[in-house]
Protein backbone atom coordinates (compact mmCIF):
# COMPACT_ATOMS: atom_id res chain seq x y z
CA UNK A 1 0.00 0.00 0.00
CA UNK A 2 1.22 3.29 -0.44
CA UNK A 3 1.44 5.32 2.35
CA UNK A 4 -0.15 8.32 3.82
CA UNK A 5 1.39 8.65 7.03
CA UNK A 6 3.51 5.20 8.92
CA UNK A 7 1.18 3.68 11.83
CA UNK A 8 -1.41 0.77 12.23
CA UNK A 9 -3.76 1.62 9.16
CA UNK A 10 -0.29 1.23 6.90
CA UNK A 11 -0.16 -2.19 8.37
CA UNK A 12 -3.12 -3.14 8.64
CA UNK A 13 -3.71 -2.10 4.68
CA UNK A 14 -0.38 -4.06 4.48
CA UNK A 15 -1.92 -7.56 5.70
CA UNK A 16 -5.25 -7.04 3.40
CA UNK A 17 -2.94 -6.17 -0.62
CA UNK A 18 -0.93 -9.45 0.68
CA UNK A 19 -4.33 -11.21 1.12
CA UNK A 20 -2.61 -12.86 4.99
CA UNK A 21 -6.29 -13.34 6.29
CA UNK A 22 -4.79 -14.36 9.72
CA UNK A 23 -2.86 -10.98 10.03
CA UNK A 24 -6.06 -9.42 9.19
CA UNK A 25 -8.40 -11.07 11.62
CA UNK A 26 -5.65 -10.54 14.59
CA UNK A 27 -6.51 -6.44 13.74
CA UNK A 28 -10.21 -7.05 15.26
CA UNK A 29 -11.68 -7.14 18.17
CA UNK A 30 -13.78 -10.91 19.04
CA UNK A 31 -16.72 -9.31 18.28
CA UNK A 32 -15.60 -6.76 15.48
CA UNK A 33 -17.70 -6.58 13.11
CA UNK A 34 -16.66 -6.19 9.20
CA UNK A 35 -18.56 -4.75 6.35
CA UNK A 36 -17.60 -5.43 2.69
CA UNK A 37 -19.76 -3.01 -0.05
CA UNK A 38 -23.43 -4.77 -0.13
CA UNK A 39 -22.74 -8.42 1.66
CA UNK A 40 -24.10 -9.05 5.15
CA UNK A 41 -21.96 -8.10 8.00
CA UNK A 42 -19.84 -10.48 9.04
CA UNK A 43 -19.33 -10.41 13.08
CA UNK A 44 -16.52 -12.55 15.00
CA UNK A 45 -13.27 -13.70 13.64
CA UNK A 46 -14.66 -16.86 12.44
CA UNK A 47 -17.22 -14.97 10.26
CA UNK A 48 -14.83 -12.32 9.12
CA UNK A 49 -12.46 -15.16 8.09
CA UNK A 50 -14.97 -16.72 6.18
CA UNK A 51 -16.21 -13.52 3.99
CA UNK A 52 -12.17 -12.78 3.70
CA UNK A 53 -11.45 -16.03 2.43
CA UNK A 54 -14.75 -16.45 0.22
CA UNK A 55 -13.39 -12.81 -1.44
CA UNK A 56 -10.05 -13.92 -1.65
CA UNK A 57 -10.51 -17.16 -3.42
CA UNK A 58 -12.46 -14.83 -6.19
CA UNK A 59 -8.93 -12.64 -6.73
CA UNK A 60 -5.38 -12.77 -8.01
CA UNK A 61 -4.17 -9.67 -6.33
CA UNK A 62 -5.60 -6.62 -4.46
CA UNK A 63 -3.67 -3.19 -4.25
CA UNK A 64 -4.34 0.36 -2.07
CA UNK A 65 -3.25 3.34 -2.74
CA UNK A 66 -4.19 5.85 0.03
CA UNK A 67 -5.70 8.77 -1.04
CA UNK A 68 -6.65 10.27 2.43
CA UNK A 69 -7.29 10.04 5.82
CA UNK A 70 -9.24 11.83 8.23
CA UNK A 71 -9.45 11.08 12.30
CA UNK A 72 -12.68 11.54 13.46
CA UNK A 73 -11.35 11.52 17.27
CA UNK A 74 -8.81 8.97 18.72
CA UNK A 75 -10.77 5.69 17.86
CA UNK A 76 -12.60 6.31 13.95
CA UNK A 77 -10.74 6.86 10.93
CA UNK A 78 -11.97 7.56 7.48
CA UNK A 79 -9.90 6.26 4.64
CA UNK A 80 -10.25 7.20 1.34
CA UNK A 81 -8.81 5.00 -1.24
CA UNK A 82 -7.85 3.64 -5.02
CA UNK A 83 -8.17 0.03 -5.16
CA UNK A 84 -6.83 -2.09 -7.55
CA UNK A 85 -8.15 -5.58 -8.01
CA UNK A 86 -7.15 -8.64 -10.49
CA UNK A 87 -9.04 -11.50 -10.74
CA UNK A 88 -7.64 -15.04 -10.94
CA UNK A 89 -9.27 -14.56 -14.69
CA UNK A 90 -6.75 -11.92 -15.04
CA UNK A 91 -9.78 -9.52 -15.12
CA UNK A 92 -8.71 -6.21 -13.69
CA UNK A 93 -10.54 -3.43 -12.28
CA UNK A 94 -9.47 0.13 -10.74
CA UNK A 95 -11.93 1.80 -8.44
CA UNK A 96 -12.23 4.54 -5.54
CA UNK A 97 -12.98 3.14 -2.44
CA UNK A 98 -13.58 4.72 1.51
CA UNK A 99 -13.61 2.93 4.85
CA UNK A 100 -15.01 3.86 8.36
CA UNK A 101 -12.94 2.13 10.84
CA UNK A 102 -13.67 2.17 14.37
CA UNK A 103 -11.32 0.63 16.74
CA UNK A 104 -12.06 -0.02 20.64
CA UNK A 105 -10.42 1.41 23.42
CA UNK A 106 -7.54 -1.90 22.91
CA UNK A 107 -6.72 -0.27 19.79
CA UNK A 108 -8.43 -3.27 17.78
CA UNK A 109 -10.98 -3.00 15.25
CA UNK A 110 -15.07 -2.46 16.35
CA UNK A 111 -16.21 -2.15 13.06
CA UNK A 112 -14.72 -1.81 9.04
CA UNK A 113 -17.16 -0.44 6.72
CA UNK A 114 -16.01 -0.67 2.98
CA UNK A 115 -17.72 1.28 0.44
CA UNK A 116 -16.64 0.37 -2.82
CA UNK A 117 -18.48 -0.59 -6.40
CA UNK A 118 -16.10 -3.49 -7.69
CA UNK A 119 -19.24 -4.98 -9.29
CA UNK A 120 -17.88 -4.92 -12.79
CA UNK A 121 -14.82 -7.13 -11.36
CA UNK A 122 -17.04 -10.19 -12.03
CA UNK A 123 -19.80 -8.70 -14.65
CA UNK A 124 -19.79 -10.84 -17.73
CA UNK A 125 -18.37 -9.51 -20.96
CA UNK A 126 -20.38 -6.70 -22.86
CA UNK A 127 -22.20 -8.18 -26.35
CA UNK A 128 -19.92 -7.01 -29.01
CA UNK A 129 -17.66 -5.69 -26.36
CA UNK A 130 -14.40 -8.33 -28.44
CA UNK A 131 -15.53 -6.65 -31.57
CA UNK A 132 -15.08 -3.57 -30.84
Amino acid sequence: MTSVNGDWLDDFYSSVDAMRIDEIVEHFAPDGEFVFANQPAAIGHTAIRRALNDFYSTIESIRHTARNRWSVDDRTTIFETHVRYKTRAHNELAVPGLAVIERNSSGLIHSLRVYVDNSALFAPPMAGAAEA
